[in-house]
């Protein structure tokens, strides 16, 4: 084992030094105050020990699993992070204002265009109130507007005046999708191995520590 390491940590330097040149990496090690002993010496130990740490946390990780009821449970309690829309609106000051440009819209009269006259969201009134495409579970929006994207269901529309501490929102929901269980089955699985892990390094660690 020894040996067959040495080799590794030998063909290792020499990689390195025919990547950036013999003068280069004697220079290196001379700014390092290291001789070429003193550097694999160095590299040895730290291979060593990274070795090392990889054997233990897959020794303490190798009785993990992750059963199908664990990712159907995880899936229908956080269901809203794995459905998207494409979404606008049109922030106003008055419930007034907001039902007029409700009744245009319902009228025929292009959303975009209101959007780019009336919105006090300039931000996203340049984009015709585009909010571009929205994670449901993570759209870092106030509550009120998350509620209101939601009454609009999976079918999407438009949305009464919704209130919120910036003023009043006509919401516009397009392009529902939604991943289904089968779909998300993998990324829900690398998820809860993560946090058993974490949870597992952790109190394995305060262990080690006593």
């Amino acid at each position: 084992f020894e040996d067959a390491k040495q080799e590794e940590i030998n063909l290792n330097s020499i990689n390195y030094m025919s990547t950036v040149g013999e003068e280069k990496f004697a220079a290196a090690l001379e700014e390092a105050g290291l001789t070429l002993e003193e550097y694999t010496k160095t590299l040895t130990t730290s291979m060593r020990n990274q070795l090392i740490q990889t054997n233990v946390l897959e020794d303490l990780f190798k009785d993990i699993k992750v059963e199908d009821s664990e990712i159907e449970t995880y899936y229908n309690e956080n269901i809203d992070s794995f459905k998207t829309a494409d979404v606008s609106h049109i922030l106003v000051d008055s419930e007034e204002l907001a039902n007029e440009l409700i009744a245009k819209i319902n009228a025929g009269e292009d959303f975009a265009e209101l959007a780019k006259a009336n919105s006090t969201d300039t931000a996203s009134a340049t984009e015709g109130g585009s909010l571009g495409n929205v994670n449901y579970g993570n759209s870092g929006f106030v509550q009120e507007f998350v509620d209101g994207m939601k009454a609009l269901g999976d079918e999407g529309g438009i949305s009464e005046p919704v209130k919120s501490k910036f003023g009043y929102h006509i919401i516009k929901v397009e392009n529902v999708t939604a991943q289904t269980l089968e779909e998300a089955k993998e990324t829900i699985k690398t998820t809860l191995e993560t946090e058993k892990k974490n949870a597992l390094y952790t109190e394995s660690l305060e262990k080690w520590r006593k």
